[in-house]
């Protein structure tokens, strides 16, 4: 109901009240006109409360429909961002490699033990290969890494093999102190790959 339709009501009214006694009927036409006004301005009111409530409903439903999106995109993004980082790839049967590039820091390290666990039971994998030619330094959140991650990869069946570590990590290693006798290490990723196809019974017999 619009401003024009309480206006003419109360045109209406004033009509009304003219043709009536003014002595006589004067409280009962006072009442009446009074009662019209606030039936027709409550009515308005409650169709303008009504229309607001569906304004703001199908806003609140744009606006979380919206950040919906936005988090279902930057979700997206992260798990794109997870997988280039931490690549798990199978070379052969039973065998996966995982490269690491670049700093690992403890969040990284958590992300890192939780794909290769993800990479091993998908694909049943016997052997792992790290590969850390690319890390530039071995800290303690590196080491840690190996070490927690030797341990998860033996209760799931795994054998890791480590390969890619230069003079100054090996020196680093030494100076931290970290056992890595537990872990088998290899010059680089092409021995390590010939010893892992050994060890499955898949190496490549010369002609």
């Amino acid at each position: 109901m619009s401003l024009e339709s309480v206006l003419a009501a109360q045109q209406a009214a004033v009509e009304q009240a003219a043709k009536i006694d003014p002595v006589t009927d004067r409280v009962v036409l006072v009442r009446h006109v009074l009662d019209g006004f606030a039936s027709l301005i409550g009515a308005l009111l409650k169709e303008e409360q009504a229309e607001i409530d569906r304004q703001r409903t199908q806003m609140e439903q744009a606006f979380f429909s919206t950040v919906d999106t936005q988090r279902q995109a930057e979700d997206a993004l992260r798990s794109a961002i997870r997988e280039l980082s931490t690549p798990i790839m199978p070379v052969s049967e039973g065998i996966l490699v995982l490269p690491l590039v670049g700093s690992i820091d403890s969040h990284r390290a958590g992300e890192i033990n939780e794909r290769l666990l993800e990479g091993i039971a998908e694909h049943q994998a016997e052997i792992v290969i790290i590969d850390i030619t690319g890390v530039p330094l071995m800290d303690t959140s590196t080491a840690n890494l190996l070490l927690m991650t030797t341990k998860a990869a033996n209760l799931l069946g795994s054998q890791i093999i480590l390969c890619g570590i230069g003079a100054e990590i090996a020196q680093t290693i030494t100076h931290l102190g970290v056992d890595l006798s537990n872990l088998t290490t290899m010059s680089n990723l092409q021995s390590s790959i010939s010893y892992a196809l050994e060890q499955t019974g898949l190496a490549i017999k010369p002609l």
